[in-house]
């Protein structure tokens, strides 16, 4: 999980940074490492089966970084559609 997580930091940080052409690549890289997190999270939820509350909690921040990198993704794919505009840098 903790790769992951470094992971998807790291493809934040260069978001801003990397070429409109480049950017589907980092989405993509986003996305997968997202999906491993999802799915080290369920597996750590069930290893957590003594303690519900740590576990939904987990899946609760998990859901709430996915919304922000769905968020990341769009507005890349905003700036690779308009290269030029300031707004996005």
């Amino acid at each position: 999980m903790v790769t992951a997580l470094n992971e998807i930091a790291q493809s934040a940080s260069d978001a801003p940074l990397v070429q409109p052409n480049d950017i589907g690549q980092l989405s993509l890289r986003l996305a997968e490492n997202f999906r491993s997190l999802a799915e080290d999270t369920q597996i750590a939820q069930n290893l957590l089966m003594n303690s519900p509350e740590l576990g939904q909690k987990m899946k609760a921040s998990v859901q709430k970084l996915g919304t922000v990198c769905i968020e990341l993704v769009k507005l890349s794919g905003q700036r690779r559609n308009y290269p030029n505009d300031q707004v996005f840098f």
